[in-house]
């Protein structure tokens, strides 16, 4: 389990372990792809190692990060609706079988809906002594503030550049002009940077859907802009991220950044010329902002289509 960056993290995890000084709640934040998960795995498998200390070998850790331990209940669903956080309540209402904690996983938390958010603030407030509960979202704000209150919030950056370099050098064996472009097409978040280097259709198709989107932009035209939403809804979160990615490299090449891949600097460095950057910085928030509205229960084609004509 290699986890890039995250060490002071980790380092904090860990004393909090050593001293027994544990929250009840936490809360991982950042943007995706850049390790949250791992980290949640490493801490919890400190947690349930049947030696106390992640051997990595044991029944508990190989349980753990399985997500099959008996004491560990983890939860992915997209939304998260009141019956996972009733089965959340249920679970830490019992005493752990075989570890010292009870331990949930809530990915993508910022997708709760409103019930279940008020139902998890409930069992936030009366948490179980023997509980610990991580929540892991890309974006600190789409949760509730009273929730966000309750929890102990660590934030996940970018890992350094250098630490990147040579983790793809010494695990991929790349050049140093194939780094750069790696980087700049995962926006040097590492779990996407892996999955463009073992699925080389899936990199294929990722520079696809960007240079579509530069030809859209470049054009400008309102009736090209429409013709995308099928496509954008094909794979609504993707292909949103993937606009958001385009946007930030233009507003990149407004300033000469020299971590643009040599192929697309160009590309970038002409089409940023049609934008000013106040226009920019609205674009990159209409697709925040649509992002958003697309985790409730809102027409999806309408809000695409408003975003498209709106950028």
């Amino acid at each position: 389990m290699k986890i890039i960056g995250h060490q002071k993290i980790i380092q904090f995890l860990q004393k909090s372990i050593d001293n027994h000084k544990l929250a009840h709640a936490y809360l991982f934040y950042g943007p995706e792809h850049i390790g949250k998960t791992i980290v949640a795995e490493n801490f919890i498998t400190r947690l349930l190692c049947l030696k106390g200390k992640s051997c990595g070998r044991c029944l508990g850790c190989k349980q753990a990060l399985k997500h099959i331990h008996p004491d560990l209940n983890w939860i992915s669903d997209s939304p998260i609706g009141i019956d996972s956080i009733r089965g959340v309540i249920k679970f830490v209402s019992l005493k752990p079988l075989v570890a010292p904690y009870r331990v949930v996983i809530i990915e993508q938390a910022d997708t709760l809906t409103i019930q279940a958010a008020n139902a998890f603030l409930k069992l936030l407030e009366e948490a179980p002594a023997k509980s610990i509960i991580i929540l892991i979202t890309k974006n600190l704000h789409y949760l509730p503030a009273t929730l966000r209150s309750r929890c102990q919030i660590l934030r996940f950056s970018l890992p350094p550049k250098e630490e990147l370099v040579k983790f793809f050098k010494s695990q991929f064996n790349l050049k140093q002009e194939e780094i750069k472009k790696l980087l700049f097409l995962s926006l040097s978040r590492p779990g996407l940077a892996i999955k463009l280097i073992q699925d080389p259709e899936a990199m294929d198709k990722y520079q696809q859907v960007i240079n579509k989107f530069i030809n859209v932009l470049s054009v400008n035209n309102f009736e090209d802009k429409l013709n995308l939403t099928g496509f954008i809804l094909d794979s609504a979160s993707d292909n949103l991220n993937h606009l958001l990615m385009v946007i930030r490299m233009l507003i990149l090449a407004k300033f000469d950044d020299r971590s643009i891949d040599g192929k697309f600097n160009q590309v970038f460095q002409n089409l940023a010329k049609k934008y000013d950057q106040e226009k920019l910085v609205e674009m990159a928030y209409q697709v925040l902002n649509t992002q958003f509205l697309l985790r409730y229960n809102v027409n999806q084609r309408l809000a695409i289509e408003n975003l498209l004509i709106n950028i």
